[in-house]
């Protein structure tokens, strides 16, 4: 007898105790509405921006140009560095699907740092600080666009925050020309809003301005070349021929 009524107390233990883990907050994520609300979070933000180009340019981006010149001898057997080598890259290469990843990663959290640093209204987030912000995002995506320019000619031009797997379907390939003009513009949305002040760490005004001369050497207008390299007074990028 005793049985017989231990058995339902405990179903309905085990249904109650199921239904409360399962309304449990996810601990891996949060809302994007509590993303960029602070200066913290917001200089956090932008460090990530950082940190996604640095991902792609600390060996994948500059092996797809090394590796296809005549200055490197490679000696491994790896089939996909064999294939820049051979200069017969396959749609499958991982080098490449690492960079095309790395670099819209790195789109996707500066459109994130453009979209809301605007309005975050904490007061230890001065003009000065948001300027500098906003600046260094549009930076940071106008050389992630200048890398794909570049390297695959005209791409998909994303320049809204990426919040479900659908925001991104549909979007038609530009040309090349149209994947320039997006850098140019986005140099001159960061020009006046960094600081004209020399930085190793993080993009300023001469930075914007050494990656406006490379952009003019590849569009080899000479004239607007010759001026920016006298801005940047020979400011040094590290961006791979």
């Amino acid at each position: 007898m005793k049985v017989k009524y231990i058995l339902p107390f405990l179903f309905l233990l085990t249904a109650s105790s199921c239904k409360k883990f399962l309304e449990v907050e996810p601990r891996s994520s949060i809302s994007d509405e509590a993303t960029i609300t602070d200066k913290a979070s917001a200089e956090t933000a932008v460090r990530g921006v950082y940190n996604a180009a640095r991902s792609y340019y600390s060996v994948s981006f500059q092996s797809i140009a090394y590796l296809s010149g005549d200055n490197v001898q490679w000696t491994g057997s790896q089939s996909q560095v064999q294939e820049f080598i051979n200069h017969k890259v396959s749609a499958e290469n991982a080098t490449i699907e690492s960079v095309w990843r790395g670099i819209y990663l790195s789109i996707s959290r500066a459109n994130q740092v453009l979209s809301k640093v605007p309005s975050v209204t904490d007061p230890l987030l001065t003009t000065t600080l948001r300027d500098q912000y906003l600046g260094e995002a549009y930076f940071i995506r106008a050389l992630n666009y200048f890398d794909l320019a570049r390297t695959w000619g005209g791409v998909p031009i994303i320049t809204q925050p990426t919040t479900s797997p659908n925001d991104n379907r549909g979007i038609p390939k530009s040309t090349q020309a149209e994947t320039y003009a997006q850098v140019l513009a986005d140099l001159d949305a960061a020009e006046p809003l960094l600081p004209q002040t020399t930085d190793r760490y993080r993009a300023t005004r001469k930075t914007v301005w050494a990656l406006k001369a490379r952009f003019y050497l590849y569009q080899k207008n000479w004239a607007k070349l010759k001026n920016m390299q006298q801005k940047s007074s020979a400011i040094m990028l590290p961006i791979s021929s």
